[in-house]
């Protein structure tokens, strides 16, 4: 299983030797059967962590416990063929739409599709109406106001915040490159 732990990435495993059945072309990474298994190599070789703009680490942890499912035998995969086909009808799908091949593992944040795939893979429940409202409040007030949102404190071990940054407003400032999102934290001078 090869896991991601960063969200700004290009997509590159040089240890991993596949003889040209998994490949990354322009960020693309595949074929890999929703996101996840490439068809050749199933369930021996798995991915998680790669889709982009998802619920972390609920998506992630699906994909984890789909993969497990699918080692231990409490789940099947469809054949190598299905699967292929599926992958080739996705890549199809995101063409047509206009997506740039970098994009191809971007889900944007689509809370459905995520439910979705958290049942039909591997029994995960749906997010609570009440959670998704939350987190379209915190996104929305995020992006929209960049400049106030503060981004809560975490504890360092031992409980002490930051040095220096203890009782001082912080700010988190958003900027857009062609590269994606860079966040910034601003010191508020008051």
């Amino acid at each position: 299983m090869i896991r991601s732990y960063t969200h700004r990435y290009n997509y590159s495993f040089p240890f991993l030797d596949t003889a040209g059945v998994v490949t990354v072309d322009d960020n693309r990474v595949g074929p890999l059967f929703e996101h996840t298994f490439p068809p050749a190599l199933a369930p021996s070789l798995s991915f998680v962590g790669v889709p982009k703009r998802v619920v972390l680490p609920r998506f992630f942890e699906m994909q984890a416990r789909w993969v497990a499912q699918v080692l231990s035998g409490r789940r099947a995969l469809p054949p190598e063929e299905e699967m292929l086909r599926s992958v080739e009808e996705y890549i199809r799908g995101r063409e047509a739409a206009g997506v740039p091949k970098r994009l191809t593992h971007v889900v944007d944040f689509d809370l459905e599709l995520c439910d979705e795939f958290g049942q039909k893979r591997c029994g995960f429940p749906r997010l609570e109406d009440w959670k998704k409202e939350l987190f379209w409040s915190a996104f929305t007030s995020s992006r929209d106001d960049a400049e106030s949102f503060l981004p809560r404190q975490r504890p360092r071990p031992g409980g002490l915040a930051l040095p220096g940054m203890a009782h001082r407003p912080v700010a988190r400032r958003m900027t857009r490159t062609t590269t994606g999102t860079t966040c910034k934290l601003v010191r508020r001078i008051s």
